[in-house]
């Protein structure tokens, strides 16, 4: 896994991350991401400003686990 940056906004499975967000990816994503410019590895120590601190027991957003939330979000409001 590797923790990128995106350098412009991207969509991926319908969910828009915005400029700067910060992601762990797969390296196969990350391989395909950073050579078309749209993320770079993150190196940096300190958090992004729209990162949560390592001791925040908040994960980093995936592509995957966003893309899950807002689907089962979806499918409760189907059964309401």
């Amino acid at each position: 896994m590797k923790k990128v940056k995106l350098l412009k906004p991207h969509t991926h499975e319908g969910v828009e991350y915005p400029k700067d967000t910060v992601l762990l990816l797969s390296n196969s994503d990350a391989a395909w991401c950073i050579p078309m410019e749209i993320a770079e590895e993150e190196k940096s120590a300190a958090p992004a400003a729209n990162e949560k601190p390592a001791d925040d027991p908040a994960p980093v957003p995936t592509p995957s686990s966003t893309a899950n939330a807002k689907s089962q979000a979806s499918n409760q409001e189907t059964k309401a």
